[in-house]
């Protein structure tokens, strides 16, 4: 049986960004897909931040893990995604301080932009985001 070659573009996504801050006036980010490199640190940093919680899946029969740090998780791929103008990483400190809604919307687009939403969850164990939590 033949098959198709798998066929892809080198070009990283990227979605521009705009954040309103009312010292600082309007903040100009790029939320990028991340490379090779990045998704590594990032699946290291998800298995940092789980651990199993004793049951077994229903749906795969594998252990169920869950996020225990899920601020650490959140903030580290928004860090390795979002860079300004100068390619500079937005600071992790500054990522913690933005409001909840603005951080929620940005790792979701980050993870789906990345495919971080099935092998994220794959990795860290979880059947879905849902079952991420933070401790």
């Amino acid at each position: 049986m033949k098959h198709e070659p798998m066929k892809f573009t080198l070009e990283l996504e990227e979605v521009l960004v705009e954040l309103t801050d009312s010292k600082e006036g309007v903040l100009a980010y790029t939320l990028k897909e991340l490379n090779g490199r990045q998704r590594a640190k990032y699946l290291s940093c998800v298995n940092e931040n789980s651990e199993e919680t004793g049951e077994i899946s229903k749906k795969d029969g594998k252990p169920v893990v869950k996020i225990t740090n899920f601020a650490a998780v959140q903030t580290m791929l928004l860090h390795l995604s979002l860079v300004d103008d100068k390619n500079k990483h937005a600071p992790m400190e500054k990522i913690e301080a933005w409001p909840s809604r603005v951080v929620g919307a940005l790792y979701k687009k980050a993870r789906q932009i990345s495919a971080l939403d099935d092998e994220a969850d794959e990795k860290a164990g979880n059947d879905s985001p849902a079952n991420e939590s933070s401790g």
